[in-house]
């Protein structure tokens, strides 16, 4: 079959494969790697048009927007969840006073600032750190970051509309298995283990034909919150 009559979702082992070779690589804690492969598992979708095989192979193509992708997690991530305002305490979400961006609606400026206690004890004790994790990331991501020109997205609000949308839009089952991979982050065997499913002979994962059925259906409403919610530019 010619490349350019594949459609996205005939090659979505390939491209799940492929993602899947950077697990290994990927340094950044504060991001778990199930929700970084979702990630860029939507971006890929987003972006299969523009491929034109008359340009190139596409596993060249496909690497490629995978670092463009990899390095944008890395910068987001890096830079925006370490703050007070974006981070708040172990049950995540973002300060309540944040009005987005670098807003706030606390200080006096109504800037994310030192005016905020919380900010100035952050950016006394742990701001320096968190810049040099992020050099020593971005570094361990060289091969993800030569040429490759930024096209951000906010990470963060994008997943909290998926989230809220998916809690709507799936039945109790079906959001149970969703959350525990892409908010507790179990591996799909994990999930498959407390689902108490069996493993079959050709697979390595426990319930892997009902666990994928249902990661289809969750790639195919996510698209829709998407292009609905306009979630990337």
């Amino acid at each position: 079959m010619e490349e350019k009559k594949l459609s996205f979702e005939d090659r979505i082992d390939f491209i799940q494969f492929q993602i899947g070779k950077r697990k290994n690589g990927w340094t950044l804690s504060t991001l778990e790697w199930e929700d970084v492969s979702q990630i860029i598992l939507t971006r890929v979708w987003q972006k299969y048009h523009t491929f034109n095989p008359e340009k190139g192979k596409f596993e060249h193509w496909l690497n490629r927007l995978i670092s463009h992708a990899l390095v944008n997690l890395l910068r987001d991530n890096l830079y925006k969840y370490v703050r007070p305002c974006i981070s708040s305490g172990p049950s995540g979400g973002s300060c309540v006073k944040n009005t987005g961006g670098d807003g706030c609606s606390w200080t006096k400026s109504k800037t994310q600032c030192a005016e905020c206690p919380l900010y100035a004890k952050w950016q006394k004790k742990k701001e320096t750190k968190y810049n040099i994790k992020a050099t020593v990331s971005i570094e361990n991501h060289d091969q993800e970051t030569n040429n490759i020109i930024s096209d951000s997205i906010d990470i963060a609000e994008s997943k909290k509309v998926i989230d809220e949308q998916m809690k709507v839009r799936l039945n109790h089952f079906e959001w149970s298995i969703y959350e525990m991979l892409y908010i507790e982050n179990y591996t799909e065997d994990e999930v498959g283990k407390k689902l108490k499913y069996k493993k079959s002979k050709n697979s390595k994962t426990h319930g892997y034909q009902v666990i994928r059925g249902l990661k289809n259906k969750f790639i195919s409403i996510t698209k829709e919150i998407i292009e609905e919610h306009a979630l990337i530019p």
